[in-house]
């Protein structure tokens, strides 16, 4: 017997909408570029510097629409992906360590004819020795906000994205 809730619409439909917004593909286009110099300022954008409860509250939506915060800030920090899952939890990779690695590559000293195909210790250590990591939120009593939150993987070095299916996640 399935037992599992299907994905909360509002949650699936807030995030679709922050999608939008992010990928507008109207901003690449050529009048984006053109009206790009004449851009303000970050610190005169309206919503700049807002917690994200505050620009909820102040961003304009069409009647019938809701947003509201499933997971801000100290919980989730610097975010460079997320995706959902078919049990309608958000997986969100977070880049701390962006844009330097931590650490440096280890050279492979090995001599040649050694098999490469596993990593030494070192490159292990290199590997996961990093501060970016994949947080999984959950709502597991549906009120649109996360309940649950459960670190996936951690110590990773630069981790630039992530997707989740067919029961494994792959990050890049």
């Amino acid at each position: 017997m399935n037992t599992r809730k299907p994905p909360h619409a509002s949650v699936l439909f807030s995030l679709l909408i922050l999608i939008l917004i992010v990928i507008d593909p109207a901003r690449f286009g050529p009048s984006a570029r053109a009206a790009a110099p004449d851009a303000p300022p970050a610190d005169l954008v309206p919503f700049a510097g807002l917690s994200a409860h505050e620009a909820c509250e102040k961003a304009t939506l069409p009647p019938g629409f809701k947003m509201h915060v499933f997971a801000a800030e100290p919980d989730v920090r610097q975010p460079i992906s997320f995706c959902l899952d078919d049990r309608g939890r958000v997986w969100v990779a977070e880049g701390i360590s962006y844009p330097r690695r931590r650490g440096a590559p280890p050279k492979d000293e090995r001599p040649a004819g050694t098999d490469r195909s596993k990593p030494t210790p070192e490159q292990l250590k290199d590997i996961f020795g990093g501060l970016d990591r994949i947080l999984v939120f959950e709502d597991t009593n549906g009120d649109h906000k996360f309940d649950k939150r459960t670190v996936f993987l951690e110590k990773v070095n630069l981790i630039s994205g992530m997707e989740v299916g067919f029961g494994r996640c792959i990050s890049t």
